[in-house]
């Protein structure tokens, strides 16, 4: 629960009362939450700039926000408004692995299809936004970050990807919460954003390198660490 305060005089006075309440029930859409990321990406990091460049599309097979990070790995978030299962983690998984076998194209042609995109070329735009003029065509997006953005309240989904990073997947669990008024209307968004030994781990070119389908010691693949996922072992 939070309190808004008020300056009375020299002092302050507790006024308002603002009550944490799940999205669903004060009328928020998970297509506001993703547009509110895409829009203000320093809600997820904080710490760094990134270059947004697409956005879910009503009809496509695609995560809900696409970026670019100052060293052109491809950041993938995903948006649940509310509890999530173990499926949602999996289909994130698919398609961000899917993506590291496509080619430039696709995702210049994601960029254009964005309502924001300012116009460009997909490579250009990066070189300017990162500052690295003579940056490979070819080594754009092809690393993954995985962002699930959820209610802090949902400590499954939490459990599953802390399970996932240990096995050395670049997955995050962002957590949010929602402040309503006693009106029941939506007041305030508390996001966590991206920690710094995320960011550190970027930078890093040992774990950077890592594929969204890495395979670990046992050498499962990436079809098989996502039936992990979906039964928990």
């Amino acid at each position: 629960m939070l309190y808004s305060l008020e300056k009375n005089g020299t002092d302050f006075v507790v006024k308002e009362r603002f009550i944490e309440k799940a999205a669903s029930k004060v009328g928020i859409l998970e297509k506001a939450i993703e547009s509110w990321i895409a829009h203000n990406p320093k809600l997820l990091f904080p710490k760094e700039e990134v270059l947004v460049f697409a956005q879910s599309v009503k009809g496509q097979s695609m995560a809900d926000v696409l970026a670019l990070d100052s060293f052109g790995n491809l950041i993938v978030v995903e948006v649940k408004r509310d509890w999530s299962d173990r499926s949602t983690v999996s289909q994130l998984l698919e398609y961000a692995a899917g993506c590291k076998e496509c080619a430039y194209e696709f995702f210049n042609q994601q960029a254009k299809q964005y309502e924001k995109w300012p116009g460009g070329e997909l490579i250009e735009r990066f070189r300017v936004f990162a500052e690295r003029p003579d940056f490979a065509q070819a080594e754009l997006c092809k690393r993954q970050r995985v962002f699930i953005v959820a209610p802090e309240s949902d400590t499954g989904l939490k459990k599953i990807i802390d399970w996932l990073r240990s096995y050395g997947v670049p997955i995050e669990f962002i957590p949010f919460r929602l402040f309503a008024d006693d009106a029941q209307s939506p007041r305030f968004i508390d996001i966590v954003g991206v920690t710094g030994e995320t960011e550190m781990q970027v930078e890093d070119d040992s774990w950077a390198g890592l594929d969204i389908g890495f395979l670990i010691p046992t050498r499962l693949t990436a079809q098989e660490l996502m039936k992990r996922c979906l039964s928990g072992t």
